[in-house]
This record gives structure tokens, sequence and C-alpha cells, in this order.
């Protein structure tokens, strides 16, 4: 998916992903816990 060439920039796509997965999962949590 990502070219060899540019391993930085797989990783920093990554992170931000990883992120976003994060705290899109924590805010649904929030939401359960605010609102059984």
């Amino acid at each position: 998916m990502f070219h060899a060439c540019h391993p930085q920039k797989a990783s920093n796509v990554f992170q931000v992903r990883a992120n976003l997965k994060f705290r899109t999962e924590f805010h649904i949590y929030r939401l359960q816990r605010d609102f059984p």
C-alpha cells in the first residue's frame, strides 16, 4: 500500500489512524457510560 521509499510517511499515517481510532472508541465509551 505504501511505497518503500517513504517509511516515515507511512508510519505517520498509521499513527494518525491509530490515534483517531482510540479517540473514537473513547468517545463511544464515555457516551455509553454517561447514557446507559
